[in-house]
């Protein structure tokens, strides 16, 4: 008999608590995800801005999560260079969480800036919180 009383009691105590349908079991609000970030990038992100890059040197994001290769493109992986867009390719490293941005060389002696937008998104479909975007100025090739 107690332990049925125990197991009503424990019953309407998870009931309670909304522990189902997606909360959290103690407080009973919806998980949340949390959005995925960029690491680190080639060149780095740096103040003052990072001069000398080479020109033909490929740009790199690494990721906190894993993210969906096809949410990674040149809609959502951008470079201009003296506020022209430079076209190139984007590839998906998914071992390495690692958006990898191909081109030609960039023109020697350029400001660039790299932009990976909101449309990058995790394997979970959540996109980055914000805007990511560094500059560089470019140097000769290797």
């Amino acid at each position: 008999m107690r332990l049925l009383i125990f197991a009503t009691m424990l019953s309407g105590l998870l009931v309670a608590c909304g522990g189902s349908g997606g909360k959290d079991p103690i407080l009973g609000t919806p998980s949340v995800a949390i959005a995925p970030r960029v690491l680190l990038t080639t060149p780095t992100k740096l103040v003052p801005i990072v001069t000398g890059v080479a020109a033909n040197m490929a740009l790199t994001a690494k990721f906190t999560h894993d993210m969906t290769a096809s949410s990674l493109n040149t809609s959502s992986f951008t470079v201009t260079c003296a506020g022209t867009p430079f076209t190139g390719t984007v590839t998906y490293d998914a071992a390495n969480q690692l958006a990898i941005f191909q081109h030609a060389n960039f023109t020697s002696g350029s400001t660039c800036e790299a932009t990976i937008t909101t449309a990058a998104k995790d394997t979970a479909d959540v996109a980055l919180a914000e805007n990511y975007v560094w500059s560089f100025v470019t140097g000769a090739a290797d």
